[in-house]
């Protein structure tokens, strides 16, 4: 079963600096590979045993979206592990996840909430395929083209029939 484990970029010397949330996936024996996922932090509010941010309570440095970030890393894992599971072994390559990390489209959707009285905004995050994102465009395309064509001649019949 494949696995994904994060951690925080070496380079980052202070609880005060911030630092990239790096990834290590293990598909298999033979398939283990690293990689940034672009995602930054504050290393005072990085939980190193556990891999993920840490809870508001314990949070120290300026970082009020640590949910934000633990919520992205988790659909990153769901994602890298979908692409594993959909790549058959004989098609994988050396840059396999990069490809897959490439492939990604984040977007955010802020939405309002009322937390305690106050009126909190937050953002959620979706991941898409870029290339799952152009085949359902380019299928829309091709159903609208072909709906437009059976149209007017559905409608020629019907009036020769009527």
């Amino acid at each position: 079963m494949a696995t994904v484990n994060y951690y925080l970029s070496r380079y980052v010397k202070k609880d005060n600096q911030r630092g990239e949330i790096q990834l290590r996936f293990s598909g298999n024996r033979n398939f283990v590979k690293r990689a940034a996922t672009g995602i930054h932090i504050y290393a005072g509010n990085w939980d190193a045993e556990r891999g993920m941010p840490k809870t508001r309570k314990s949070i120290k440095f300026g970082d009020e979206n640590n949910d934000e970030i633990r919520d992205r890393l988790l659909l990153l894992t769901g994602y890298l592990l979908r692409c594993w599971e959909e790549t058959p072994e004989g098609e994988l390559k050396e840059d396999s996840l990069t490809e897959w990390l490439k492939d990604i489209e984040w977007k955010s959707e802020k939405e309002e909430n009322i937390l305690g009285g106050k009126l909190v905004i937050v953002n959620r995050w979706t991941l898409n395929s870029k290339t799952q994102l152009a085949e359902k465009e380019a299928a829309k395309k091709r159903e609208m083209a072909r709906f437009e064509n059976h149209y007017f001649v559905d409608a020629f019949g019907f009036f020769m029939d009527e």
